[in-house]
């Protein structure tokens, strides 16, 4: 039997040895960009460290950091990024070296299928493929009508805006543009009248007060720094970021979406049959 002040020193001694191996593997991990001889900011500025700020800021903050330089690294979560400030290196990058930059995902969960094949998250020949899929809805005829029908939406604002103006002094501007954009999604990407503008209770409204809510969004935040930290936990225990109600909602929106698309087509072709 050892006596209990070697416990102790053992004790002290792996206690020791933990904090010095997560002292090296973080130092590792800020040293990316410096080992490569690219300009970075380092440890204080990881997004991770700063949530209090909005996402936006803290990009501001990085972006003044590089003054006078083309191009710099940040990171998120120990995750490397690379920040691009030139305007011709961007051109360079968005047009003739597009294939090259596939990797460009903001947020790997392996174990969320909506966040881990959001086009934006995708890395490398999965990310090639959804985009050539995805293309084709951008073309210039599809992106006119979709301008139509924004107008569309457009005017059913002014007209509430009309009517709302004459009855009180303030407009709770962020909700109104909330339901705006709900309205504009929901006709241009669903071919669906959410009709969020007019009336204040309905499904769609709802499920977008719940995608905004407090607890939605600390639910989020949590499992966002628990991905950071360590993926096979969330995939270990079938974590997602998503609250399952709206996730629920959102793929019986797509299915049933897609079925009407695949209904309206079928009768298409039974009546050219016909003719």
């Amino acid at each position: 039997c050892y006596p209990w002040s070697t416990w102790k020193v053992a004790g002290v001694f792996l206690v020791v040895s933990f904090l010095a191996y997560l002292v090296y593997n973080l130092k590792r991990k800020y040293q990316f960009w410096k080992d490569r001889n690219v300009p970075q900011v380092g440890l204080s500025k990881d997004f991770f460290l700063n949530l209090l700020k909005h996402r936006l800021c803290n990009l501001q903050d990085i972006y003044d950091e590089f003054a006078g330089i083309p191009y710099g690294g940040y990171y998120q979560g120990g995750t490397p990024y690379l920040m691009i400030k030139d305007p011709e290196l961007i051109r360079r990058i968005m047009i003739k070296d597009f294939s090259h930059f596939t990797d460009h995902g903001m947020l790997m969960v392996m174990n969320d299928p909506i966040q881990r094949d959001n086009l934006f998250n995708l890395t490398g020949q999965r990310w090639k493929s959804i985009r050539s899929k995805i293309s084709p809805i951008f073309t210039s005829g599809k992106l006119r009508r979709m301008t139509i029908l924004m107008n569309e939406c457009t005017k059913l604002l002014d007209k509430y805006l009309e009517r709302t103006t004459g009855k009180s002094d303030e407009i709770e501007v962020r909700e109104l543009f909330q339901k705006f954009a709900v309205d504009t999604i929901g006709i241009c990407a669903f071919g669906i009248n959410c009709n969020a503008i007019e009336d204040k209770d309905s499904y769609f409204n709802r499920i977008v007060r719940k995608l905004s809510a407090p607890g939605t969004f600390f639910r989020g935040l949590c499992m966002l720094l628990l991905n950071a930290v360590s993926p096979k936990i969330l995939a270990a225990f079938k974590l997602k970021i998503m609250d399952p109600d709206i996730e629920n909602f959102f793929y019986s929106l797509v299915s049933s979406t897609i079925q009407n698309r695949e209904e309206e087509r079928s009768k298409e072709m039974t009546s050219c049959s016909f003719s």
